[in-house]
């Protein structure tokens, strides 16, 4: 009776090899078209990262319209609901400059920049050049963004309501979704490298560089011709022949 209560398994060998279990063209499918759910209009995609800023933009409250500059300078958010709708507006496209790495300036759709007024926190959009008042610290909390102005409070905008710098935190209203529409950059693998200065010797001194434990304070690198190099390279296989040619000075920490 005591041996019935024994978890019953497959018995595994020592050394044996478990295949791991690939990722189904389904699956990849089904996870890309989760992705571009969180899309607008097909083809504005959501801001995570300080590192996306840039470029043509749209911020979309927490009301679910998004923020629009008017021909009078004025900034507020539409009363259209985002997800709705065809498209944005020209209004509703703002082009954002990285001026530090910590401080934006956002210009509106006329060619003008938003600006703050320290003392009552009235924003417009009506500078013509950037100063500390046309200045943001973004601060991302999860996926959203808050916009800090130079006086130290956070952008509040509501639909049809003037936006105002008054918040001392990021609280109701200070909160956006910053939407690109710009090409997606493909994050590199640490496998990826660039062909260096047009040369495959320069790139395999540089390959070695990037992976060699650098001993005797010296760079070792195969010294045989990129004969071999060169027709890797025209034949896709560039990255083995570098490895395999690593591997023969035994200083690689990644090669045998």
């Amino acid at each position: 009776a005591e041996y019935s209560t024994v978890r019953s398994s497959s018995l595994k060998l020592k050394g044996k090899k478990v295949k791991k279990k690939k990722k189904s063209k389904r699956t990849q499918e089904e996870s890309q078209q989760h992705a571009h759910r969180n899309y607008r209009h097909d083809a504005w995609w959501p801001i995570s990262e300080l590192t996306q800023l840039s470029g043509n933009l749209l911020f979309e409250c927490e009301a679910g319209s998004y923020i629009m500059g008017l021909d009078t300078g004025g900034l507020t958010a539409s009363t259209e609901h985002a997800v709705d709708r065809d498209g944005p507006v020209a209004q509703e496209v703002f082009t954002v400059t990285n001026v530090s790495e910590s401080r934006i300036a956002i210009k509106t759709a006329f060619g003008r920049y938003l600006s703050v007024d320290f003392e009552d926190g009235s924003v417009d959009g009506r500078a013509e050049a950037i100063g500390t008042q046309q200045l943001f610290q973004p601060v991302f909390q999860g996926t959203k963004i808050a916009l800090r102005a130079g006086n130290k409070k956070f952008l509040r905008v509501r639909p049809e309501q003037a936006a105002v710098c008054d918040a001392m935190q990021a609280d109701s209203g200070t909160l956006f979704q910053a939407f690109s529409c710009a090409e997606r950059q493909k994050k590199r693998s640490k496998t990826d490298y660039d062909l260096k200065d047009g040369s495959v010797k320069a790139t395999e001194h540089d390959f070695a560089k990037r992976f060699q434990s650098f001993e005797d304070r010296k760079w070792k690198v195969n010294t045989d011709s990129s004969r071999e190099l060169k027709t890797a390279m025209r034949e896709g296989r560039l990255h083995g022949e570098l490895l395999d040619r690593r591997s023969k000075m035994k200083a690689d920490r990644y090669c045998k």
